[in-house]
């Protein structure tokens, strides 16, 4: 029963994508859903598809592994930069009428720099699409008699062909209706937990309540771990496809600040679980990882029901569905970067139609490699990890110069970029403290070194 049910659920979920690929007739609706969303629509598709594989499996794993002090990215550190993305970027991006990242360095920087642009952005969306098929073939392994890699097969296979017809717009409103149902069930657990264990056994030690010190780590190893969340987030390419495919300006902004808050709200409920599951778990778990799936099949299967999974197959169906509009919105955004700002030009196709082909097979190319990435990782949070931070230090100072400033050029910003990703590279294969916050340092200083010593500016008015 289970295992037909979940099965069923994603059906569901497909046959909405193929329902609203029907009404998609060019390539801006197919990438940002004809800028038509609305707040609501537009803050729960921020949220569901932030509130993925490590903010369930991933966090929650952690804390029962480590306690509080693990969770600082999730969901502190990405609530945090959502909202701030909302306050300082959102307008600026949405004013910019463009389809994707790519098109602000090719508009400020020139053709060359978004090449460049389109290389470092791309495997960020592939290695975090392969958490979370991960991510889903471990939710399914969990609760049926699949084994893992099987399980993520049959997953990339499913959201594969879910992404490659959807768009965007699909995409948003299946992140709708699944988000509801993500809150609700993890309410849901949350509550039966609290309704059948003692009060003694929610006593939690306090070592495990430190949020800003995990044994013997340092501050600037704090600092880092914060600082790779709230960068990279500002220039993530699945939260800015979903602020240009709001309606206006405004609604742009507040979608992502009230995305936030609610990323921060529902966020607390799995690292709750994480903290008490120690104390309420009938046995302790080889795999931290599994804490969410464990707690479910404890608390939310009742033998006394006419159907007494039911419940429990509500909780695992709602994350399973989440997880997919994850994926659906990583591989959407990677496939759209790697066909408008690259392939289309390379090509020269003009017409709606090749276009719309193009980033569809860019979504077959991606989800497979994302499907390797799956197959071969260890763990879903090192791979959120590496996925967060690839790349995207040299991202960040090149989209804030280009969005609110005219200062420096096509030379400052490839200098920058290049330099970002040879730092993130030696700190990560020497295993330095703080390879991320190295990066963007190292970064900035080689843009605004390289702008004054050419003395480069743009004639284009900045976007504010």
């Amino acid at each position: 029963m289970v295992t037909a049910s979940i099965i069923i659920y994603v059906l569901i979920q497909l046959l909405i994508g193929v329902w609203v690929s029907r009404q998609i007739t060019t390539q801006e609706d197919f990438i940002v859903a004809g800028r038509s969303l609305g707040i609501g629509l537009a803050s729960l598709t921020i949220f569901s598809t932030w509130f993925g594989a490590e903010s369930i499996v991933g966090a929650a794993g952690a804390v029962y592994e480590n306690g509080l002090g693990a969770s600082g990215p999730d969901p502190f550190g990405y609530s945090v930069a959502l909202i701030l993305m909302g306050i300082f970027f959102a307008k600026a991006l949405w004013k910019g009428g463009f389809l994707t990242l790519g098109d602000l360095f090719r508009r400020e920087f020139g053709a060359n720099v978004e090449r460049l642009g389109v290389l470092l952005i791309l495997p960020g969306p592939i290695i975090w699409g392969g958490a979370q098929i991960r991510a889903f073939g471990k939710v399914v392994s969990a609760i049926t008699s699949l084994d893992v890699n099987v399980a993520i097969t049959l997953a990339a296979i499913a959201v594969i062909g879910y992404t490659m017809l959807g768009g965007l717009y699909a995409s948003a409103l299946t992140d709708f209706i699944q988000g509801i149902v993500m809150i609700l069930g993890l309410s849901l657990l949350l509550v039966c937990i609290l309704w059948t264990v003692e009060p003694q056994q929610l006593q939690i030690e306090p070592e495990r309540l430190q949020i800003f010190h995990i044994g013997s780590g340092s501050t600037i190893e704090a600092f880092e771990s914060w600082a790779v969340p709230i960068f990279s987030t500002f220039v993530a390419v699945e939260l800015i496809s979903r602020i240009l495919a709001t309606k206006d300006a405004k609604t742009a902004q507040n979608a992502s600040i009230l995305g936030g808050s609610i990323y921060l709200i529902i966020g607390l409920i799995p690292v709750t679980m994480g903290l008490i599951a120690p104390k309420v778990l009938s046995s302790p778990l080889q795999d931290p990882e599994q804490v969410i799936p464990a707690l479910a099949q404890q608390f939310l299967i009742f033998p006394d029901f006419i159907f007494p999974n039911i419940i429990y197959i509500m909780l695992m169906g709602a994350i399973i569905s989440a997880i997919l509009s994850t994926v659906d919105s990583v591989l959407l955004s990677g496939a759209s970067i790697l066909s408008n700002n690259f392939l289309v030009h390379a090509f020269k196709l003009e017409k709606n139609e090749l276009q719309m082909k193009c980033t569809r097979i860019s979504v077959v190319i991606l989800g497979v490699i994302a499907y390797l990435c799956a197959l071969f990782a260890d763990r879903i949070k090192e791979l959120v990890e590496i996925a967060s931070s690839f790349g995207s230090a040299g991202l960040v100072p090149v989209v804030i110069f280009g969005l609110f400033t005219k200062f420096g050029g096509a030379y400052s910003a490839s200098l920058a970029l290049l330099v970002g990703l040879l730092g993130w590279f030696i700190g990560f294969i020497f295993e330095l403290t703080a390879p991320y916050s190295i990066s963007i340092t190292v970064s900035t200083l080689a843009y605004l070194c390289t702008a004054v010593i050419l003395k480069e500016s743009r004639s284009k008015p900045s976007l504010t």
